[in-house]
């Protein structure tokens, strides 16, 4: 009988180097990425669908702002370790 996740397993084992470092372990940073931009989107939604006419968006506007800066050090730390490392191997 043929398993029925089959296509499922197929696409989690191709974007699973999202999460993965280059050890092939588990990514804090990246993982912590993820999941920031998982809660960036909900907390737009979030402030779409309840927004009142006459109330002021600049605490939620500062909140998505912190938030998407902290995706942005994630992944940049990420990528300057990915780099420094590179360029520290073929020395």
């Amino acid at each position: 009988m043929e398993n029925p996740f089959k296509y499922l397993i197929k696409l989690f084992k191709y974007i699973e180097p999202l999460w993965l470092g280059n050890n092939n372990e588990v990514s804090l940073r990246r993982v912590l990425a993820i999941y920031l931009c998982y809660d960036l989107v909900n907390n737009i939604s979030f402030t779409i669908h309840k927004f009142e006419i006459g109330k002021s968006l600049a605490e939620a506007t500062m909140l998505l702002g912190l938030e998407a800066g902290l995706i942005a050090a994630l992944l940049g730390m990420t990528t300057y370790q990915n780099l420094f490392n590179k360029t520290n191997s073929e020395n």
